[in-house]
């Protein structure tokens, strides 16, 4: 059993960093470790409290003036839910699947917070094989609000994120949205792997925005944004590739491009609706 509370700092690109947000999080787990009773398999059983009490406009479906009216109100959100990954050999190689579900209640700006999210994802690793190809799929799914005009806010919240793992082209969130995808990896050589992703994103539900970034990193700015995709609910299809190069132990190299195919919502809310991404990344870690 594990349990923690602290309270997040200044960050992401802020210069005047490491000063304390208005903002509490605390948490309790229950772990179950890989073990010879169960196999090569880990599971959570998990509880976490996000209290924010900085005086911002949160983002959300409400009209704007409603928003106005609860600025400065806590939102108050606890998240449990349930884990797990287990690795199984067959054949030539293994099969890992990983799971989730969480559900969300509490206060939310002067609203009940009633969400949840799910995600099941399934790979097969050929481990004697040349590059390893291992190839995955799955889903992850979070819920959205159908209702602007109601007391709950039912889109599900992401405490302190990170886009990285799966949206590394950052347009898009967890928050109303549902993404299903295929994954290919593969590592010809212990200095060399590659990653092909391919995703198709759509909203939960056309009464709520298209979310995007990654929570908060100071206490004037609410760390979220959303565009209305006026009842539509086809986001984007997005493919993307990267490269990693690994010349020493503590020089990591990745090189990544991605191109997204926007659909309905982004055509209802921009002019154009293609997207390109790219970055040159060096890594130094001693």
């Amino acid at each position: 059993m594990t349990g923690f509370g602290f309270v997040p700092t200044y960050g992401g690109f802020e210069i005047d960093a490491m000063r304390e947000l208005d903002i509490n999080v605390a948490g309790l787990s229950l772990n179950l470790k890989d073990a010879p009773a169960v196999g090569p398999t880990i599971g959570r059983l998990f509880w976490i409290y996000y209290g924010d009490f900085r005086d911002v406009l949160y983002v959300d479906n409400r009209p704007l003036d409603e928003r106005k009216a609860t600025m400065g109100e806590p939102a108050r959100i606890h998240t449990a839910g349930i884990d797990g990954v287990r690795l199984v050999p067959i054949g030539p190689g293994a099969v890992d699947v990983f799971g989730y579900a969480y559900g969300q209640f509490g206060d939310y700006q002067g609203l009940t917070q009633h969400a949840w999210a799910y995600g099941a994802e399934a790979g097969y690793r050929l481990t004697e094989t040349w590059g390893k190809p291992w190839m995955r799929v799955g889903i992850n799914s979070g819920s959205g609000d159908p209702d602007p005009t109601d007391d709950r806010h039912q889109t599900f919240f992401q405490n302190l994120p990170t886009a990285w793992l799966y949206a590394q082209f950052p347009f898009y969130n967890m928050m109303n949205n549902q993404d299903v995808f295929a994954q290919w990896i593969l590592e010809p050589h212990p200095m060399v792997s590659g990653r092909l992703d391919f995703h198709w994103l759509r909203l939960n539900s056309a009464q709520d925005l298209a979310y995007f970034g990654g929570g908060a990193t100071k206490n004037d700015f609410f760390g979220y944004g959303g565009y209305n995709g006026k009842g539509a609910t086809d986001l984007a299809y997005l493919v993307h590739l990267m490269v990693t190069v690994r010349p020493t132990a503590f020089l990591t190299v990745n090189a990544f491009y991605a191109h997204a195919f926007g659909q309905d919502v982004i055509d209802n809310a921009f002019v154009g609706s293609a997207g390109n991404y790219a970055f040159l990344e060096l890594l130094f870690a001693l």
